[in-house]
C-alpha cells in the first residue's frame, strides 16, 4: 500500500476517534481530507511526500490533543 493511501486511511481513523459522537464535524473533517487527497494526486512526488508527512502529523495531533466536551444537562449551572 502506498504511503499516501496509508496516511489517508490513518487520517480517517484519527477523525473517527477525535470526533466520535459529532457526525457534523466528522463529515466535514473527512470531506476536507478527501478533497486534499484528490487535489494532490497529480503533484510531483516531492510535494506529495511533504503533504503525506503533514497529513501524518495532523493525524497524530488529532489523536493526542483533541478533547471533546459534553454538556451535562442534569447539573445546575
Amino acid at each position: 500500500m502506498s504511503k499516501s493511501i496509508q496516511a489517508y486511511r490513518a487520517a480517517f481513523r484519527a477523525t473517527g476517534l477525535a470526533f466520535k459522537g459529532d457526525p457534523e464535524v466528522l463529515l466535514a473533517a473527512r470531506s476536507k481530507i478527501k478533497q486534499g487527497y484528490e487535489e494532490s494526486k497529480n503533484l510531483p512526488s516531492e510535494e506529495i511526500n511533504d503533504k503525506v508527512d503533514k497529513l501524518n502529523e495532523v493525524s497524530q495531533f488529532l489523536i493526542k490533543n483533541i478533547v471533546q466536551g459534553r454538556l451535562d444537562n442534569d447539573e445546575p449551572n
